[in-house]
């Protein structure tokens, strides 16, 4: 029975284990147990500050402020007044932003990704979106799976830094620690995207008593290893200096033996490497070669070289046009667009990435010039 099966059939005994755990909890105590965490939003408008309370499904306004030419102090003042009585023991405290802000894409993915999904998103975020992972925030969820095609389909919501990261640090300036992004949307509930930081700070605060007293136990433990095994670590020094004594004559033996495989593995090795830089074009030819090509309405921002294959990152007027002529090159083979056409309108072109394969070198090129490149 294959992994995954296994695995699916293992999560559902736990689901259903857990639930009839639960039926035997009296209620008082599961809606205790099982109680939901208030939300306490934040909006920032250009001069005022609203602050909304959200549980049990029911949201209402607990104050809005006025931020303009307010001295922070002040302004803090004013939101530990608004929020006086309200429970912070399960909490989540968030910054509202308009559906307009975030980036909302539904991207397929194969099915083995999913256990490292936020790892293989963000590697793969400047193909996905014209960000790179360090420019923004974002949330990945897994909303349908394909097991025929061993495919997951994967919502993808992206909010830019640039408009959050200065609300943040005017809320902290106020004494507002925000843990999460809430994006309004209009197809469903809003979507909610954590901020690293601050999720491992609250979780660090929440664990840090038993953190000291894991980390005392150890102490001791490491304490009463160390007075046992230091006796049988200096007699262990003593049989190994023994040792090397013996073996400093073998070692003379077999230095002959090595240095001449090392000089085998070496010439073996040079001889590899002139093979195989002869056997494609070198880089400034590749580069030449790409500048005869590109058309006067197209241009490249990235060229990256990765063995036999050519990756070209660039924008043109008309990007589907170029596959001809790199075709048609001498020096190239099989190319093919790596990602979809999008069109950027800040330059008005299309945003390309096109993957080619190096054609063998010129038989002319000679075995010394490869060897001084």
């Amino acid at each position: 029975m294959p992994m995954d099966r296994l695995k699916a059939l293992w999560l559902a005994f736990l689901r259903w284990w857990l639930g009839e755990l639960k039926a035997c909890i009296p209620p008082r105590l599961q809606r205790w147990l099982f109680r939901e965490r208030s939300r306490l939003l934040f909006i920032a408008g250009d001069e005022t500050l609203t602050i909304h309370h959200a549980n049990n499904g029911s949201s209402h306004e607990l104050g809005r402020l006025s931020v303009a030419s307010v001295p922070d102090d002040v302004v803090a003042t004013e939101i530990r007044q608004i929020l006086a009585g309200l429970d912070s023991s399960r909490r989540d405290v968030l910054l509202c932003l308009p559906a307009g802000s975030a980036l909302r894409r539904t991207i397929e993915l194969p099915a083995a990704t999913e256990e490292n999904l936020r790892e293989v998103i963000s590697f793969d975020m400047e193909r996905q979106t014209p960000f790179t992972d360090q420019q923004v925030y974002f949330d990945a969820r897994v909303v349908r799976r394909m097991p025929d095609r061993q495919r997951i389909a994967v919502a993808l919501t992206v909010v830019p830094c640039s408009q959050v990261d200065a609300t943040v640090r005017a809320l902290q300036s106020w004494g507002v620690a925000i843990n999460g992004i809430e994006v309004a949307d209009p197809a469903g509930p809003p979507r909610v995207i954590p901020l690293a930081a601050q999720t491992v700070a609250v979780r660090a605060s929440r664990t840090q008593r038993i953190a000291i007293a894991a980390t005392m136990a150890a102490m001791a433990v490491l304490l009463g290893i160390g007075l046992i095994t230091v006796p049988l670590y200096r007699q262990a020094q003593l049989s190994e200096a023994l040792a090397s004594e013996v073996a400093k004559t073998r070692k003379a033996a077999d230095a002959a033996r090595k240095t001449q495989e090392e000089i085998d593995h070496l010439t073996a090795l040079d001889r590899f490497l002139i093979e195989r830089k002869m056997a494609r074009p070198t880089r400034l030819a590749t580069l030449d070669e790409l500048t005869r090509i590109m058309p006067d309405d197209s241009w490249l921002y990235r060229v990256r070289f990765s063995g036999d294959e050519v990756q070209t990152f660039g924008y043109s007027a008309a990007a589907s046009n170029l596959i001809g002529p790199f075709d048609n090159s001498p020096l190239f083979k099989e190319p093919q667009f790596m990602a979809p056409l999008m069109r950027d309108p800040r330059v008005d072109a299309e945003r390309f990435t096109i993957s080619l394969q190096l054609e063998k070198a010129p038989s002319s090129q000679q075995p010394e010039k490869a060897a001084q490149q």
